[in-house]
């Protein structure tokens, strides 16, 4: 075991680390007076095309996740059957495109982004506004 003297030691004898430069670019800044929109709003909101084409590969686990009733794979055009999600629905009458993220009721003839769906569906989960600025 060591002294203290031998590891003040070491620590004389031994350079202070410090990060390589890095050559990638600095994710962008976000929140209050920044923006991830090309347009650079200023209002700290997200770009709604950005944010779908980031999400676009996991469309259908996020939608798992918010308990879209999937009945079936994805035809060619990226449809899932699926059940409605505001009645009882034995027999799927509602769609869920994997490429778009729309979701789509056939009975009532409504769509919904993904976006709204999730509101639709996780809007019990959020009783106050996500941002408080209290």
């Amino acid at each position: 075991m060591g002294t203290i003297e031998e590891l003040e030691g070491l620590v004389s004898k031994t350079a202070l680390w410090s990060p390589a430069p890095s050559s990638s670019p600095k994710p962008p800044k976000i929140g209050p007076g920044h923006s991830s929109s090309p347009t650079g709003n200023g209002h700290g909101r997200h770009d709604r095309d950005l944010v779908l084409e980031a999400i676009q590969p996991d469309l259908r686990q996020i939608a798992e996740v918010l308990e879209l009733r999937f009945a079936g794979a994805p035809n060619s055009e990226g449809w899932s059957p699926c059940h409605a999600i505001d009645r009882e629905d034995k027999n799927p009458s509602a769609g869920f495109n994997e490429i778009t993220g729309v979701y789509h009721d056939h009975g009532s003839d409504s769509s919904l982004s993904i976006f709204d769906l999730a509101m639709a569906l996780a809007a019990r989960s959020f009783p106050r506004p996500l941002c408080d600025d209290r």
